[in-house]
């Protein structure tokens, strides 16, 4: 079978997924769907996502989210990799947890979110785990529906404004919504399109063409791509400062945690290619950059003085002005 074509643009609403290798369990236990929780509200943090619904399963995981930056692949990338390598570790394993890289599809937003945020919701219902949507603790419907509090997170007002803008109507519209749902026929998969489109015709004749012009990461500098997002001379000053040392001592050869941090920033911060990360910081190779990204991605796991200092860098970089745009290219499609 032909592997699914895959998007990435800026503006997208996406249904999200990803299931265990081999069909085996992603949780175990409450800690681990904690942990996952934890990360994927990082995740939206990070990567500006804005998320609608999520369901966790045994072995899978469903999300609805906007990408008002083109950073989903990069976003799933980090969420699954940091959750693997923490269960492994957890569990005392090894291997690949999940299978392969995430699914997804693109979505209407107009027309599919709200069909998508119910198929979700009731993934718990259709697998026999409970009779009611509210009767599942892991995922997100008891939050939009008042059962418990909405985590900062996730994008409650913003889901349940399109049904009313009254909260209270709305968060009745919404479980009445849901309960239609039960028993009758909800299920997204039958009208997905080329196995990454739902939505309408004339939408779909959209995407097509934004397939066919061929968009890829290199196709614009990624600080036009990425408005907004701190270069690496910003971001290495600001390291500098923060870890009371020279812009030369971050840009010097060897190891130092200000070095990794600057590198980390410039992945997750900037979200920067490997090539921009090695130039900023005087590095041999893009291999280089990645290395010292990976090395302070296992420091901030226990070492709560780096993560003081990484939060305050982000404090301080996210304070400042944007960097001055001078061309910007972007394809209607994209807009529309």
């Amino acid at each position: 079978m032909a592997r699914a074509l895959r998007l990435d643009f800026a503006g997208a609403t996406w249904h999200v997924f990803s299931r265990g290798n081999n069909h085996q369990p992603i949780f175990l236990d409450d800690t681990d769907r904690l942990r996952f929780l934890e990360l994927l509200g990082d995740a939206t943090e990070r990567y500006k996502w804005i998320v609608y619904a999520y369901e966790l399963m045994t072995n899978h995981y469903h999300f609805a989210l906007d990408t008002p930056e083109p950073t989903l692949s990069r976003g799933m990338q980090w969420l699954n990799g940091k959750y693997a390598q923490w269960f492994n570790r957890r569990h005392g394993r090894s291997g690949h947890l999940f299978q392969g890289r995430f699914g997804g599809e693109a979505v209407e937003k107009e027309t599919e979110l709200l069909n998508v945020c119910r198929y979700i919701a009731l993934n718990a219902v259709d697998a026999g785990i409970v009779e009611r949507p509210e009767d599942y603790r892991w995922g997100s419907y008891r939050a939009h529906a008042g059962h418990e509090e909405v985590p900062k997170w996730l994008a409650s007002k913003e889901l349940l404004v399109r049904l009313a803008p009254d909260p209270a109507v709305a968060q009745n519209l919404y479980r009445t919504f849901i309960a239609e749902g039960i028993g009758n026929d909800h299920d997204i998969r039958p009208r997905i399109v080329g196995q990454i489109f739902l939505g309408g015709e004339r939408w779909i004749q959209q995407m097509r063409a934004l397939v066919e012009s061929k968009p890829r990461p290199d196709d614009h500098p990624r600080a036009q791509r990425y408005v907004g997002r701190p270069l690496m001379p910003t971001i290495v000053k600001v390291v500098a400062e923060t870890f009371g040392t020279s812009v030369a001592q971050v840009q010097k050869r060897g190891a130092n945690p200000a070095r990794r941090a600057a590198a980390w920033l410039g992945c997750y911060e900037g979200i920067l290619s490997r090539r921009a990360i090695a130039a900023g910081l005087r590095l041999d190779s893009s291999g280089r950059a990645s290395d010292l990204i990976s090395i302070c991605d296992r420091e901030l796991d226990h070492d709560e003085w780096l993560q003081k200092k990484i939060d305050r860098c982000c404090e301080r970089l996210r304070a400042l002005p944007p960097p001055p745009i001078t061309t910007l290219t972007v394809s209607p499609a994209v807009l529309r």
